[in-house]
């Protein structure tokens, strides 16, 4: 998880928008609803959770390869 959130830190950093910001923080709160739904052994809030979870990542990285200042 330690190496997740500096992946998105980094990605925010290279895009510094109100949209990038926004998408890191979603993607946080998916990455909760993950960790709750395996603790709590809800398939569906775990794999929901991550499938959440990895599509706002890839919208932010894409978002941060385009972005230029």
């Amino acid at each position: 998880m330690m190496w997740y959130t500096l992946a998105v830190a980094l990605a925010v950093s290279r895009a510094p928008t109100d949209g990038a910001v926004i998408l890191a923080y979603v993607a946080i709160l998916g990455r909760i609803v993950q960790v709750f739904g395996w603790y709590l052994q809800r398939k569906v809030l775990y794999m929901g959770g991550c499938g959440f979870e990895v599509f706002c990542s890839t919208i932010l990285f894409f978002y941060a390869m385009a972005w230029e200042p």
